[in-house]
This record gives structure tokens, sequence and C-alpha cells, in this order.
């Protein structure tokens, strides 16, 4: 991921990561959004801006709508 995004020429302030285990943690920390489903793990949960139910749940499809509601304008 690390690599794609400097391929993009971004920083990692301009990407947005879901979190749904604790082994994205890392990455969650180093983004600019920061979402996280239930189950990612309890620093996951802290460091994120916003947090979904688990992926059982339906949280992931949740958290992609939260995603994509951040391209949108705001003002269409």
């Amino acid at each position: 991921m690390a690599e794609l995004v400097a391929a993009c020429g971004w920083g990692f302030d301009s990407v947005a990561v879901i979190a749904t285990s604790p082994a994205d943690r890392d990455m969650l920390l180093a983004a600019g959004t920061a979402f996280a489903l239930k189950g990612a793990g309890y620093d996951a949960l802290v460091a994120a801006d916003r947090t979904f139910p688990a992926r059982e749940a339906g949280g992931l499809a949740k958290a992609v709508d939260a995603v994509c509601a951040l391209t949108r304008p705001a003002n269409p």
C-alpha cells in the first residue's frame, strides 16, 4: 500500500484506511482518515476517527459508504 500511495504522488495524510484486523494498525495510524471495524483490535478502535460494526454486521459496507461520502462534493 505504501508503494502505491508513493507511486501516485500522495502522502498517507490524503489516504482513508479501513482497519478490519489488528494487522491494519500501522496503516491506520499513518492515514489521514482512519476508520475501524469492531474486531480490528483495541488500538485501532481507539485511534480511529470513526468506528463501525463488525464485518459480519455490515460494518465494512458502512465504512466503504463513509469513505465514498468523503469524496463527494459538499454542494453538488
